[in-house]
């Protein structure tokens, strides 16, 4: 029963990259939407274990009558959290103590790490919400043919059926769809699935972006400011705007991925080292140390791509984005 109850929490960012934010056995986090929306909301003391999560997020519910025609059957109602996802969350530290304390990588330890970037842009509740719902028409038209035309063709009732039936049965199929409150998030697993478990080449071009691009540690000043994270940690900027993206690796992007509060990844396609085309075995990365006023830049980007908490080691910056973000007195609130 215990275990039962465990696995009912299911962090869509993982216990193993939060506890790399807590310095001095402190941790805080700030709800800044709550904080917009004009509530008296003040810095919490946390744990890893007590945020970021939602209850059965990741459950392939079995009753599902859809479940065959998004490939979920078959599947453990737990096997995205307990199988796919924590395979990749009980490597992760080992893959961080190697970049930050040896600057590199084997060639295998940096397509993992790759490969859990885009997982945990791909899992989170952000993506979820202002990609694939944003999109949902356009993703349910585009991948309709491609998932029903597959499980037709896989079916042995239905090859020999005439082309204009299993038009109607597609058409019919998108309307339901459309329709469906649960298609987005069936979607997320679908995706996570196919990626991660399925059919994983289809990281290719996401890891050919990323591992071929130079890695750059930024450290920290050592008495401060430190970096924070967010409930939706990475974004990524670019030279020819001022724009912050959920996710972006083409066409001259920075992908900044805080690591710990001395340390934020940074990828970028500007320089490169072809460390995947040219079958490099080592995946190595620069370090540079970052001025106070780095620091603030990047926590200034955080704070624009999350769902709701910012976290962070100190309260001193989260006290500082409360002041900020607070409405004003006349501002109305809904």
């Amino acid at each position: 029963m215990k275990n039962q109850q465990k696995t009912k929490k299911h962090h869509f960012v993982p216990e193993c990259y939060l506890k790399n934010f807590i310095k001095n056995s402190t941790l805080f986090t700030l709800d800044i939407r709550k904080v917009q929306k004009g509530f008296n909301t003040k810095i919490k003391l946390s744990q890893p274990g007590m945020i970021c999560y939602l209850e059965d997020y990741y459950r392939i519910n079995d009753d599902d009558p859809n479940n065959t025609l998004f490939q979920l059957s078959g599947y453990d109602e737990l096997f995205i959290e307990t199988d796919l996802l924590n395979s990749y969350e009980n490597r992760y530290n080992k893959l961080v103590h190697a970049l930050i304390f040896h600057k590199e990588l084997s060639r295998s330890q940096a397509i993992d790490f790759s490969d859990f970037i885009v997982q945990m842009k791909l899992r989170n509740p952000f993506w979820l919400e202002n990609t694939i719902e944003k999109n949902k028409d356009q993703w349910i038209d585009l991948s309709m043919d491609k998932i029903i035309g597959k499980y037709l063709s896989s079916n042995s009732i239905f090859p020999n059926i005439p082309t204009d039936i299993k038009k109607l049965v597609i058409e019919h199929v998108r309307k339901d769809n459309k329709d469906d409150s649960r298609f987005g998030k069936k979607m997320q697993l679908f995706g996570l699935i196919q990626r991660y478990s399925e059919e994983p080449e289809r990281n290719l071009k996401l890891r050919k972006a990323i591992l071929n691009g130079s890695w750059t540690l930024l450290k920290a000043p050592e008495e401060g400011p430190y970096f924070i994270t967010s409930d939706n940690p990475g974004f990524s900027t670019t030279d020819e705007d001022d724009l912050t993206y959920n996710s972006r690796f083409e066409n001259g992007f920075y992908f900044h991925f805080p690591l710990s509060h001395s340390y934020c990844l940074v990828i970028s396609d500007h320089a490169s080292d072809q460390a995947l085309d040219s079958d490099s075995t080592r995946k190595f990365v620069a370090e540079v140390q970052i001025n106070p006023a780095g620091v603030i830049e990047i926590k200034n980007r955080v704070i624009q791509i999350i769902n709701k908490l910012l976290i962070g080691s100190d309260d001193w910056y989260l006290s500082q984005i409360a002041v900020i973000n607070k409405p004003k007195h006349n501002q109305r609130i809904n």
